[in-house]
């Protein structure tokens, strides 16, 4: 019989809840784990959708995902920054002391425990034809399954979109160490539950998305983002432009329904105290003084300038300071600031990857950090 193995912030709130009465977790079985404790389900639907919030937007991997696309640069040793903003590329170090290394490693793992703890409710509710009750004894069945399906889907989507193989683990029961998935089976596996997600949705008038602590996601929106989301991993699938000009207009229409059918405006959340915030845009977006922690990519600048007079790197001669650049597009200058304060960017790593601008949508200049009470969240 197999054993389960819960976190010790798991055992702590469970404990603080009701009594589980044994001695070693460690002994622990699935089947005693359904049997003595009640809101199990609910537990591990809470910490599968929170765990895939937070992924999508953790900052471990995410910085160095945007370093990577010319989103951002940085000349930092911390966390690796200077060796995924460096031209030429760098081969990704792939050595479990690297420190870089968390580029690739939080994102996996995270996704995949996200989409077991999820699994595992699912075989509850659908195999095993368990009640599923929250901490105070309520019913939540209809409302884990629905944030089980929607945990699994984003995040076998968002494995698709990242990683070029992998494996699809809808069985409690799966034993293979291979991955035999390509990256379209399991974006392709995770519409297919964000499908399933939609249609249980439609079927449950009374729905409770409250698996966020101190934030209850309304039906309407929960239906918005499951089709922005949807759109967003479709979108990811094509690995090149000859890919995505192979794909055909079919499947771009594919991805426009679901778009049509996600925000049309900002979908935010108020950040409470010990709750989610978005740790990719706190890091993005913190200022160093009068500069920016991880500046935008001068090619961001190069893009918007209407004179086109902006380079793809920054001027080698140290006594070249860029100006600000003009743009017809409003939007760049309610989303980013010029400064001519450099902050911790070093010459001697390379001045090509300097940037005169810093991201100033969400924080700058009244906040220095997300985390905190009241702020607000994309």
């Amino acid at each position: 019989m197999k054993k389960i193995f819960f976190g010790l912030a798991v055992l702590f709130s469970l404990g603080s809840c009701e009594s589980i009465g044994f001695d070693d977790p460690s002994t622990l079985t699935n089947a005693e784990a359904i049997e003595k404790i009640k809101s199990l389900g609910y537990v591990l639907t809470t910490s599968s959708v929170q765990t895939t919030f937070n992924t999508t937007t953790n900052n471990a991997g995410g910085s160095h995902f945007s370093l990577w696309a010319d989103q951002s640069t940085n000349t930092n040793g911390s966390q690796s920054w200077w060796d995924f903003a460096n031209e030429p590329r760098l081969r990704l170090n792939n050595n479990s002391a690297y420190r870089g290394n968390a580029a690739v490693r939080e994102v996996y793992a995270n996704f995949y425990q996200s989409n077991l703890d999820a699994t595992k409710v699912i075989d509850l509710i659908e195999n095993q034809k368990l009640t599923i009750y929250d901490d105070k004894g309520a019913d939540r069945t209809k409302d884990c399954l629905i944030g089980a399906y929607y945990a699994k889907g984003v995040s076998q989507g968002y494995l698709g979109a990242i990683f070029d193989r992998g494996l699809i683990v809808d069985d409690v029961n799966l034993k293979l160490k291979e991955f035999p998935n390509s990256y379209k089976e399991l974006i392709e596996n995770g519409i297919k539950h964000l499908d399933k997600t939609l249609q249980l949705i439609a079927e449950t008038p009374n729905l409770n998305f409250d698996f966020l602590k101190g934030v209850t996601i309304s039906k309407g929106d929960l239906v918005l983002l499951i089709n922005s989301l949807s759109a967003r991993i479709l979108s990811s699938v094509a690995r090149d432009k000859a890919e995505a000009e192979n794909l055909g207009s079919p499947y771009w229409n594919r991805v426009l329904a679901y778009a049509n059918k996600g925000f049309t405006t900002d979908y935010t959340i108020t950040t409470t105290v010990g709750g989610y915030y978005n740790a990719l845009v706190d890091v993005l977006e913190r200022p160093y003084g009068t500069a920016s922690y991880v500046p935008a990519d001068i090619k961001i600048a190069y893009l918007a300038d209407k004179t086109k007079k902006t380079p793809t790197a920054y001027p080698t001669n140290n006594s070249v300071i860029l100006g600000p650049i003009e743009s017809d597009d409003k939007r760049f200058y309610q989303y980013f600031t010029y400064t001519s304060n450099f902050g911790i960017l070093l010459e001697a790593r390379g001045r090509g990857l300097f940037s005169n601008y810093m991201r100033s949508r969400w924080m700058y200049p009244k906040l220095s950090t997300l985390n905190v009470a009241g702020a607000v969240n994309p």
